[in-house]
């Protein structure tokens, strides 16, 4: 199916995190469907819904993963801090 609003998919597919990336192509691919009467307005929006859904929790994950890998490293940091604080202390 061709695409209808290709520069505006390009650039919506971008702005996604990459594993959401092909949820675009499905979702135009969709409307086209819908329109040509292939495919019940209803199942369209069910996708849409499902597909909304995943772009509001899928962000807030990656956060969490990417605060969990800050919050590693600063423990890290920290211990090394202590550490050196305790050796130069001894000194």
């Amino acid at each position: 199916m061709r695409t209808i609003f290709p520069k505006k998919s390009v650039r919506a597919a971008k702005l996604l995190p990459a594993r959401l990336q092909p949820m675009v192509s499905l979702l135009e691919d969709a409307l086209g469907e819908v329109h040509l009467g292939e495919l019940d307005p209803r199942a369209a929006s069910a996708m849409a819904s499902l597909a909304g859904a995943l772009v509001r929790v899928t962000p807030a994950g990656e956060l969490e993963e990417r605060l969990r890998a800050l919050d590693a490293m600063l423990g890290s940091c920290e211990q090394r801090i202590v550490v050196e604080l305790v050796h130069e202390s001894s000194t």
